[in-house]
């Protein structure tokens, strides 16, 4: 695994750079997102999104995968799901989790804590989204 790029992104120091093309992606997209936003049992997520049909807020956590078992097998998969259902037991607003991972093709959604989706089809204007997410986040030398 690649060690993550800490990046700057609309004044927010982000963690990594795929964290920062995410939200990129998010904001020409025009979903409304937190980063960092609260601290669960044994865990902050990367993003809280509002979806524009308002409904509850959505946790999000953005890991470099192109596969969900690698994050299931992982110790980052395992705090996040024991945090999740700590967070259900309190019964907090936070009902859905999306897991973001390398592209558009690497997106994962678990629906009331019960069942794991894949997010697609994805259509020709979020393709060009996430090229210009990725733009806006390149790295640029000072000059």
């Amino acid at each position: 695994m690649h060690a993550s790029i800490p990046t700057m992104y609309r004044g927010i120091q982000m963690r990594s750079r795929l964290e920062a093309r995410w939200a990129a992606y998010l904001d020409i997209t025009d979903w409304k997102w937190e980063y960092e936003p609260v601290d669960l049992p044994g865990w902050i997520p990367d993003f809280i999104i509002y979806p524009p049909w308002d409904a509850k807020p959505i946790l999000v956590e953005v890991k470099p995968t192109r596969c969900i078992y690698e994050f299931f097998e992982s110790s980052d998969g395992e705090k996040i799901r024991q945090s999740l259902e700590k967070s259900a037991a309190l019964q907090t607003d936070y009902s859905d989790f999306i897991l973001l991972g390398v592209s558009l093709a690497h997106m994962w959604v678990l629906l009331r804590g019960e069942q794991w989706c894949t997010i697609e089809p994805f259509s020709k204007e979020h393709i060009d989204a996430w090229r210009e997410a990725g733009n806006r986040v390149q790295w640029k030398a000072h000059r």
